[in-house]
């Protein structure tokens, strides 16, 4: 008879790097493998073994396959991936995962723990225009028309409103009219 330690591989640290347009720094986080952060956010996911690594991946879903190789040395392993939503722009691309590892002595982690992952959606910002209230306008040559809009982002600062135009496909108009970052309420005119 023989007797071993089954093989566990854990998440020791989450490293959260969220999207520049945030402004949010890089976080931390220890002990936990559940995973909860904007979209767009870059996750590193450090994991200790008990025993020398042969090979290490993460199994989005569970479902036994190979999603992606982590990066191994003696007991620890590390991987980075991007959290994303579906089309549907509410669903995250993966929901849970588990850690699946072989030793060195071929052994595997047979009941690996299931960690899930819950994605914030980052709202679109959003845009109107006031003036002119037509969405479509017939003008006569040289006329000025002027234009005013408001914009949001629902979530995070607006950095860069252009407005464009065109007369029949061809560009006629491109005034940027913000290029800084604003909080809240964005009314441009032109």
């Amino acid at each position: 008879v023989s007797v071993f330690s089954q093989p566990t591989l854990v998440v020791s640290t989450l490293r959260y790097e969220y999207p520049s347009y945030t402004g949010y720094p890089s976080l931390e986080v220890e002990h936990t493998g559940d995973i909860r952060a904007l979209e767009g956010t870059r996750v590193t996911l450090m994991a200790q073994a008990n025993k020398p690594i042969y090979q290490a991946h993460i199994d989005f879903e569970a479902d036994g396959k190979h999603d992606l190789l982590m990066n191994s040395s003696n007991q620890r392993a590390t991987v980075t991936f991007l959290l994303e939503l579906e089309d549907d722009r509410r669903t995250p691309r993966y929901e849970s995962y588990v850690l699946r590892y072989k030793t060195d002595e071929g052994r595997k982690n047979q009941l690996p723990p299931k960690y899930q992952i819950d994605i914030i959606p980052d709202y679109a910002p959003e845009i109107q225009l006031l003036i002119p209230e037509e969405a479509i306008l017939d003008v006569t040559l040289n006329q000025e028309v002027n234009f005013e809009i408001e914009a949001r982002d629902p979530d995070f600062a607006l950095s860069h409103v252009t407005l464009y135009g065109a007369v029949d496909g061809e560009p006629v108009v491109e005034e940027t009219l913000l290029n800084e970052n604003h909080q809240g309420l964005f009314v441009g005119k032109l």
